[in-house]
């Protein structure tokens, strides 16, 4: 498997879906935060934007750490930027854990990311609307939530033509954990073996995101679906990838929603 070509088609569908959205933006000075900001991988997609202005939460309190060590280690390209990292617990919510730092959360962000880290919300539909209703609050009427998740409906198709409840290939492995599918709460476990791009024989549990579940919740948020897309349409030749690489690379998907005004 060829992670590091992997790792360059997918961060470049990130930094086009940044660029794309914050080029939408009227603002000299976009605000946007970032949930699940990890290791600050992708604080350089922002400067290349023209995103100076961040704030960046984890349940992860190393990887956020790491991305607060990363932005000191480089301060002099970053002088005119304001990038905050924060580590809070899973059960928080962001929204009270920002005031209580004196950070503008209400109607102060014209992007919010969650790049790669959504599906952890879709263990109920509670801990959904819950996540999309703070989402809707931050942000500025206009403006846009954006990510990655793996698409829920391409998983379980993937599942559904097995006779058992594993499928595997020697670069993935998917345990569907769930008989039924709810549309929410969906559990799965996933590996990707042969690259370090998740960790080496790492296996995840994670939810299934359903596009129709994801939109009929955020729409009760005044978050309006713009785009709703498979990693397939962005992939061209110079990736390189093999037919089982891009299999586990086109299980992903990239999503935007902007917010309307209240009815």
């Amino acid at each position: 498997m060829k992670a590091t070509s992997m790792r360059e088609f997918h961060n470049d569908i990130k930094l086009f879906l940044l660029s794309k959205y914050s080029s939408y933006i009227d603002c000299p000075n976009i605000r946007l935060l970032d949930i699940g900001v990890g290791r600050g991988g992708d604080i350089h997609k922002w400067m290349k934007c023209n995103i100076r202005s961040v704030v960046g939460v984890d349940v992860n309190k190393m990887y956020v750490h790491d991305a607060i060590g990363r932005v000191r280690k480089q301060h002099n390209k970053f002088v005119n930027c304001d990038y905050r990292f924060y580590y809070m617990h899973e059960n928080m919510i962001f929204k009270r854990f920002l005031q209580e730092r004196n950070i503008a959360c209400t109607n102060a962000f014209h992007i919010v990311s969650c790049m790669f880290a959504f599906h952890y919300f879709c263990s109920a539909q509670t801990k959904l609307d819950c996540i999309l209703k703070q989402i809707s609050d931050a942000l500025v009427e206009g403006g846009y939530f954006i990510g990655v998740v793996p698409q829920g409906d391409t998983i379980h198709e993937l599942l559904s033509n097995k006779s058992g409840t594993v499928y595997e290939t020697e670069s993935l492995h998917v345990e569907r954990c769930y008989s039924t599918p709810q549309y929410i709460g969906d559990r799965i476990k996933f590996m990707l073996s042969g690259t370090l791009y998740f960790g080496e024989k790492m296996l995840s549990e994670e939810y299934l995101v359903f596009q129709d579940t994801l939109v009929k919740s955020a729409r009760k948020f005044n978050l309006e679906l713009v785009e709703y897309t498979n990693f397939e349409k962005y992939y061209v030749q110079k990736y390189d990838l093999n037919a089982t690489t891009r299999q586990a690379s086109f299980l992903n998907g990239t999503f935007a929603f902007r917010k309307t005004k209240c009815h």
